[in-house]
C-alpha cells in the first residue's frame, strides 16, 4: 500500500508541476501577444507620423515610438529564452565534460603504465 500511496503522490506532484508550467506558460503568451498588438500599434502610429513630420513635437514622438518599439522587440526576444530552456542542456553538457574529462585521465593512466 505505501508503494501505491508513494507512485500516487509522485503523479500528484508531477500533474502540479505541469499545471504550473502551463500556467506559466499561459502567461508567458498572453505577455507575448499584448507586446506584439502593441508593436503594431506604435509601428502604424509611427507611420502616421513621419507623414506629418514637419513639426519638432512630432519628432520627438517619433524617437520616443521608436524607442518603445525597440524595448518591445527585446522583451518579445527575452521572453522566448529563459533558464528552463537551456537547464537540461546545460547539465547534459556538463555531464559528458565531465565524463569525457575522466575517461582521458583513465587512458591517459593506461597509457602511462
Amino acid at each position: 500500500m505505501s508503494e501505491e500511496k508513494q507512485d500516487n503522490d509522485d503523479l500528484e506532484q508531477a500533474l502540479t508541476e505541469v499545471e504550473q508550467s502551463l500556467a506559466e506558460l499561459r502567461q508567458r503568451y498572453n505577455k507575448i501577444k499584448q507586446d506584439q498588438e502593441r508593436k503594431t500599434e506604435l509601428l502604424q502610429k509611427k507611420q502616421d507620423l513621419k507623414e506629418q513630420e514637419k513639426e519638432d513635437h512630432i519628432k520627438t514622438q517619433l524617437k520616443h515610438i521608436q524607442e518603445e518599439i525597440e524595448q518591445i522587440e527585446l522583451n518579445l526576444e527575452s521572453s522566448l529564452i529563459t533558464w528552463r530552456s537551456f537547464q537540461e542542456p546545460f547539465w547534459q553538457a556538463v555531464r559528458f565534460l565531465g565524463l569525457g574529462i575522466v575517461m582521458g585521465w583513465l587512458l591517459q593512466l593506461i597509457v602511462d603504465s
